[in-house]
């Protein structure tokens, strides 16, 4: 019985050292790791930072907008809490992380209907 490996030589196939395939998978990982840190990890680790710095410089009277989408005035900011006014007599205590946007931010782009 004749096989695939007693035919190779004669097709002009010449054996590869064993190492080869452990060098070409452990690339193919490294280049994997690197893509999937620059599509995915980096841009999120830099929206983090945006929003740690929109929280640190929120003070007394800022409109901000909730991740909930509600908009409400900083009445004051306590360590990881902010107290949103949202009415009158309505203060919401909230935690940091749900302030998306100071909300004057968003409004920057808006334009105006003329008459």
């Amino acid at each position: 019985m004749i096989t695939l490996m007693d035919i190779a030589p004669l097709l002009g196939a010449a054996k590869q050292p064993a190492g080869d395939g452990m060098i070409v998978i452990t690339l193919y990982i490294v280049i994997m790791a690197i893509t999937w840190w620059v599509l995915a990890v980096r841009p999120k680790t830099i929206q983090e930072k945006k929003q740690r710095e929109t929280i640190a410089k929120l003070k007394k009277s800022d409109p901000v907008m909730l991740e909930s989408g509600i908009y409400g005035e900083v009445d004051r900011v306590e360590n990881d809490f902010i107290m949103v006014k949202i009415a009158d007599k309505t203060v919401i205590k909230v935690h940091s992380r749900g302030v998306r946007s100071i909300a004057s931010e968003t409004n920057t782009d808006s334009k105006e209907v003329k008459k």
